[in-house]
C-alpha cells in the first residue's frame, strides 16, 4: 500500500513538472534530469496534453514545448532571430514576452490547434467581443445622459 501511494505521489510530481516546468514545493530530493522528464513525457505526455487543451485552449504545457515542439517561436524585434524555442527556457522571452508571438499565435501559424480548441477560442473571442461592444454601448449611453 505504501509503495502505491509513493508511486502515485511521484507520478503527480512528474505531471506537475511537465505541466508547468517547475517543482513548486521542492518535493523531489533531486530534480529529475531532462532525459528522465523526456522519458516520462513519452509515456504520459498525450494524457497531459489532452487535459491541458481542455483547460487552457490555445496554449501548451511545458512538456510539449520541451519535448514535442521542434519549431521556433518568432521574435518580433529581431526578424532574423530564431532565438527562442520555448518561453520557459529563454530568459529574454521571459523578460520581454511582448517581443515574441504568443502560444496561440504560434499554434495558429503552424495549424496545430485542435478542432475543439478552435471552437473554444472562437466562443471565448466572441464573448470578449460582445462584452467589449456592450461596454462601449454603455459608455455611449452614459455620455448621452450627461449631455442632456
Amino acid at each position: 500500500m505504501a509503495k502505491r501511494k509513493r508511486r502515485q505521489k511521484n507520478y503527480d510530481r512528474y505531471v506537475d513538472i511537465l505541466r508547468t516546468g517547475h517543482d513548486f514545493f521542492n518535493e523531489f530530493v533531486v530534480f529529475p534530469s531532462m532525459e528522465e522528464l523526456r522519458q516520462v513525457w513519452l509515456i504520459i505526455g498525450k494524457d497531459i496534453l489532452a487535459k491541458w487543451i481542455e483547460e487552457k485552449a490555445g496554449t501548451r504545457p511545458y512538456g510539449y514545448w520541451a519535448f514535442s515542439c521542434d519549431s521556433l517561436k518568432k521574435c518580433f524585434i529581431h526578424k532574423q532571430c530564431n532565438c527562442i524555442r520555448n518561453t520557459h527556457d529563454n530568459w529574454h522571452a521571459r523578460l520581454f514576452p511582448e517581443q515574441f508571438e504568443t502560444d496561440r499565435q504560434f499554434l495558429e501559424r503552424l495549424d496545430l490547434l485542435t478542432d475543439s480548441e478552435r471552437a473554444d477560442l472562437f466562443l471565448r473571442d466572441s464573448k470578449e467581443q460582445a462584452a467589449k461592444m456592450l461596454k462601449e454601448t454603455n459608455n455611449l449611453q452614459k455620455d448621452d445622459y450627461e449631455e442632456d
